[in-house]
């Protein structure tokens, strides 16, 4: 009986560890399964982490490209106002070479009108003695 026991005992004893080692198994087989949850966690968020970076680098791209189109479109309209004050300097010049003309012209006008006052004062004064001459005669 004693030997049965002993056996029982030892049979126990072996299942006991049997289970234990089942339960280290267990155990083992939980802890890579945690690990290897911990390694795709860690995975996600580095891709995560990617992700954001090119995200960042997309949006300072698109800041960069909005800033170049700003300063493109404030290069056009300095363009455009440098443009619009040439013509404007043109027109003035045009208008001052037209101020000049005229006042030419009216020189010229007034030139004309004093020679042609001065040719109707000689042909006054020519009547003038023709006719003194004429009365001279009779």
């Amino acid at each position: 009986m004693r030997r049965y026991e002993a056996e029982e005992d030892e049979l126990r004893r072996y299942e006991a560890e049997e289970d234990e080692m089942r339960r280290y198994e267990a155990e083992e087989h939980e802890m890579r399964r945690y690990e290897a949850e911990e390694d795709e966690l860690r995975r996600y968020e580095a891709e995560e982490n990617e992700m954001r970076r090119y995200e960042a680098e997309e949006d300072e791209k698109r800041r960069y490209e909005a800033e170049e189109d700003e300063m493109r479109r404030y290069e056009a309209e300095e363009d455009e106002m440098r443009r619009y004050e040439a013509e404007e300097n043109e027109m003035r010049r045009y208008e001052a070479e037209e101020d000049e003309m005229r006042r030419y012209e009216a020189e010229e006008d007034e030139k004309r009108r004093y020679v042609a006052e001065e040719d109707e004062k000689r042909r006054y004064e020519a009547e003038e003695d023709e006719m003194r001459r004429h009365q001279a005669v009779k």
